[in-house]
Order: structure tokens, then sequence, then C-alpha cells
């Protein structure tokens, strides 16, 4: 008898670890607990020219004995209009501190034209928790002949 492997394994643990997160956000919600994780945006400068990479870091912090996975929303807001939200996944985050770059956390890169020029707000939240845990960063976007 032989067994053939197919794509939808791969499916089982993806469906488990969203699952876990998915639980574990909504045990803390309806509970009226915060996140035993907390977010916070880390930039060494907040203006940067069109095409320019935009830097920074996401610390994440866990205070819960084990590591546990996570959801995150990043919305990208540009002169105070909504431009994209977007979740990423994070399968374990150990106890402890855990550093990202944006790049490796998921945030889109956005300044690439001249139609990017202008403030830019950057929230990152972890899913299902309200707002006020949100994390908030401003970059202002110049033209490449500036700074």
């Amino acid at each position: 008898m032989s067994f053939k492997i197919r794509g939808q394994f791969l499916l089982v643990p993806l469906f488990f670890f969203l699952f876990n997160a998915y639980c574990i956000a909504q045990d803390l919600y309806s509970s009226g607990m915060s996140s035993p994780l907390t977010v916070k945006i880390k930039m060494n400068k907040d203006v940067f020219k069109v095409g320019e990479d935009v830097e920074g870091n996401i610390k994440l912090r866990n205070t819960y004995a084990n590591g546990i996975p996570a959801i995150f929303v990043i919305t990208l807001f540009h002169e105070g209009k909504k431009i994209s939200s977007i979740e990423t996944f994070i399968k374990h985050v150990p106890l402890g501190e855990t550093d990202f770059s944006f790049k490796t956390f998921g945030i889109p890169i956005f300044n690439d034209t001249s139609d990017s020029e202008g403030d830019w707000s950057i929230i990152v939240l972890q899913k299902d928790l309200d707002e006020s845990y949100a994390q908030k960063s401003n970059v202002h976007i110049v033209p490449r002949t500036k700074m």
C-alpha cells in the first residue's frame, strides 16, 4: 500500500495555528484582560526620501510563561486616509523580548513613488484587541532631492 502526500496536509498545521491564536485572543478579549504581548515601534528617524528604505523595528514583549502564536494587523494611513490593512502571523513569540525589522514583520513598502510624498502613519495592533493597545509611528516622505 502506498500513500501520497498532498498539499492539503500543509493546511492542517496552519489551521491549528490560526485556531489557537484566535482562541487565545478571544479568551483575553472576552475576559477583559490585556494581552500578554506588548508591541513597540522603534525608529531612528521619521523623515525619509521617496524610494529610501523606511527602517525600523517592531519589539514584541511576551510575559506569558510559554511562547505563543499571535496575529497582528498592520494599517497604513497616508495624509489621514486609510491605504491598506494587512495581517501578519507570528507562529511563536517566545517569553521575553523579540525584535523584528519592518521587513521581517511584514510592514509593506509604501514610499516607492512620488505619490507617496507626505505624512504616513503605521499602526500595529494585535488582532481582536481594543485599539487602545495599538502602537503608532508617524513618518514623513519627502522628494528625493530634499533633506
